[in-house]
């Protein structure tokens, strides 16, 4: 992957401008940057994030990609001129581009709110602290949320890990477990003379730099105004917000704002600027943020390289330019052949001699070979002028045309229709193609006639080629009719070899046979050594069998399972175990499921349910693009990655493991960094797609 490293980031209005500058360059900023009403923003330098590209529809393929300016906040508002794809070392035209906002994007978000007297009566007080909760609640469960409530003395304490007062500030906590717990602190924050909003944004500049996964933001609700702080002057919030990358998204409050200073915070800072009447007009406001920094692009367009189901893939080149600068992410992508069928053409060959059609196939068989195109073939069907005579289920899908079996018309045209099938459930996944043909007739032959019979010349005709005549009586010639000429089928191939040497029939017979019974006891071999293999895994081990229909009904409940299993668990019992030779008598053996049963509640798969930590299986991988030949679980969504996460079985427990999505991976809402221990009850979520695990009863055998 090839990222634009962001440059180290400059003051964009040094604080010794005159007013009438910093007017100037703020207007020239806003208008060349595309941003919400009423707002202003400012970005620098662009990273670019390929989230996650879907190519199951090739040559149709859709990628959702993040552009990122340098302090990881999403750019907005770009045309799809801004972007460039190339396939290879082909750029591709008509690329579409849609802005669109990911719910499932974390978010950092450091409150600073100003409570401070000095600057308010009690309707505005308590107008802002309920736009402070409507700001708390509208979080997504992932995000998380800090506070510090700018009232009285603000202590700073160590730069690095200042100290934190629980009557009006909060560390980061989880808002979809813990987001009670900071409402309350707005709920109970003490009114108290002063507004040290310097020493606040200070302080929580600090706190949000230490957030590494997500985006991360301080948003600060003021007027702008700063009574009290001793520590840090009006240039020392920018300084560490631009040093640490972290954006600062200034609300105004109040017909008093100190709008200069805090849209030169905001804009110094790579954050925006949003100005709000009253104090019960800034949830709206915040809302316009949040969307800002779950904002996504989809892309979507036309793959140009050939299909060829090459598992290695091709190269995916996108490219983001901005006025800021340009980021380039490279991926690869699978050419994958259509869903639906293509019969590209149909070989007719007749040994090593190919056919075009354009003149009648030869007398005898004609080997008939589809060229198909598709991810996937379930069967190719043969009609011959309207009726099916072959179907064929493995590769090479061909067929053998027996032209002697028709009808003697050399003008005759016939009609075969190859149909081929992707998907034997979808009717749009049948193509099919028609080929007209003609057949050359047989070789007709004459009946010779009998020895001694003489035929007598015609006018015209010489004694070789005059009509046999019979002797009738005492020798009267009488001339006879021509015998009849029938068309005879002429052997071709093997058929004639044999049928001019019966010896040749009987080798080849001989050899079959030998051949057929070597295959026999070859098969008969393998299945007594696997027979041999099941009964000393089952006389040691319990095995897992996902479902076995008709097993006997051990414990009469009517239920068709053994005692102590249950529908819940989906455990079998094998028929008795004195069935297997060796094992024992009058024993039944109970086979036992996986460790734990995973069953979706969200999304595409919800209610289905998987089995996991199954014996002999090391691990279950779960993404949007797995093998689930292999046990492993597939998701459709577009923002669970390729390879989203691994479920393993160690030392008889369940660890789920992360495997870098982008995303991420969530366990009681709890985002999930390396590995942990999977229990009953756990709730998992793959990106917008949740599971619940559920530990499986175990069985104990015999019981």
């Amino acid at each position: 992957m090839t990222r634009v490293k962001p440059m180290p980031q400059r003051s964009l209005i040094p604080s010794v401008l005159p007013r009438t500058l910093v007017a100037g360059l703020m207007a020239a900023l806003i208008s060349s940057t595309a941003i919400a009403p009423n707002s202003v923003s400012a970005q620098g330098n662009v990273t670019l994030d390929i989230n996650s590209c879907d190519d199951n529809n090739y040559p149709d393929i859709v990628c959702v990609v993040t552009p990122k300016d340098q302090t990881g906040i999403p750019v907005q508002g770009l045309p799809a001129a801004a972007f460039e794809v190339a396939d290879g070392n082909t750029t591709l035209g008509d690329v579409q581009v849609e802005q669109i906002e990911n719910p499932n994007v974390k978010n950092n978000i450091l409150l600073v709110v100003d409570f401070g007297t000095s600057s308010r009566n009690t309707a505005s007080l308590a107008a802002l602290r309920t736009s402070a909760e409507q700001i708390i609640s509208s979080l997504a469960p992932d995000d998380e949320i800090g506070l510090i409530g700018v009232t009285g003395g603000i202590e700073l304490g160590d730069v690095n890990n200042p100290p934190l007062d629980p009557a009006k500030e909060s560390p980061f906590v989880n808002a979809g477990q813990q987001r009670n717990t900071v409402i309350n602190i707005i709920r109970t924050l003490p009114a108290a003379p002063g507004t040290p909003l310097y020493d606040a944004l200070c302080k929580g500049i600090t706190l949000a730099s230490k957030q590494t996964v997500g985006s991360r933001a301080v948003i600060v609700l003021s007027d702008g105004k700063d009574v009290g702080s001793k520590v840090c002057k009006a240039d020392d919030p920018i300084s560490s917000a631009s040093r640490n990358g972290v954006p600062v998204y200034a609300i105004g409050i109040g017909d008093r704002l100190d709008s200069a200073y805090m849209q030169r915070l905001a804009l110094q800072t790579g954050g925006s600027f949003l100005e709000a009447a009253t104090a019960g007009d800034v949830a709206p406001k915040f809302t316009e943020i949040q969307r800002g920094l779950k904002t996504q692009y989809r892309l979507s367009f036309k793959g140009v390289t050939p299909p060829d189901n090459d598992p290695a893939g091709h190269p995916l080149s996108i490219r983001v330019n901005t006025a800021s600068g340009r980021a380039t992410e490279n991926t690869t992508f699978k050419a994958l052949y259509p869903i639906k069928p293509i019969v590209q053409s149909a070989n007719f060959q007749q040994g090593d001699v190919a056919f075009d059609l354009s003149t009648p196939l030869p007398f005898g068989e004609v080997e008939v070979t589809p060229n198909l195109q598709a991810r996937n073939i379930a069967r190719v069907e043969y009609l011959l002028d309207g009726e099916i005579v072959r179907v064929a289920e493995t590769p090479p899908f061909s067929f053998i045309l027996d032209t002697t079996r028709f009808e003697p018309d050399p003008e005759r045209d016939h009609v075969l229709i190859i149909r081929a099938y992707g998907e034997m459930t979808n009717p749009a996944n049948i193509t099919e193609a028609q080929y007209t043909f003609r057949a050359e007739l047989p070789i007709p032959t004459e009946t010779p006639p009998p020895p001694g019979t003489e035929v007598p010349a015609q006018a015209g005709q010489t004694q070789a080629t005059a009509r046999p005549v019979a002797t009738v009586g005492r020798g009267t010639p009488q001339p006879t009719a021509a015998p009849a000429i029938t068309p005879t089928v002429v052997p071709t191939g093997i058929g004639a070899s044999i049928q001019r040497n019966p010896l040749l029939g009987v080798l080849l017979g001989v050899v079959v046979l030998g051949i057929v019974a070597l295959v026999v006891m070859m098969l008969v071999l393998q299945r007594r050594r696997q027979q041999a293999s099941r009964i000393a895994a089952a006389a040691n081990e319990p095995q897992t069998i996902m479902d076995i229909p008709g097993s006997p009904d051990l414990n009469g409940d009517g239920d068709g399972l053994g005692e102590g299993a249950s529908e819940g668990n989906q455990t079998r019992v094998f028929g008795t175990a004195g069935g297997l030779s060796g094992v024992g008598e009058n024993r039944t053996k109970v086979f036992r499921p996986g460790k734990a049963t995973l069953e979706f509640t969200t999304g595409k798969m919800k209610d289905k349910k998987f089995q996991v930590g199954v014996g002999g299986i090391d691990a279950v991988l779960i993404g949007r693009e797995v093998d689930v030949s292999i046990g492993n679980i597939k998701l459709e969504s577009e923002f669970v990655s390729r390879r989203h996460a691994r479920i393993t079985l160690e030392n008889d427990k369940l660890l789920l493991y992360d495997l870098g999505s982008a995303s991420g991976t969530r366990v009681n809402g709890v985002p999930l960094q390396g590995r942990i221990e999977l229990n009953d009850g756990d709730l998992v979520e793959f990106a917008d797609t949740t599971a619940q695990l559920k530990m499986n009863t175990p069985v104990k055998p015999g019981a």
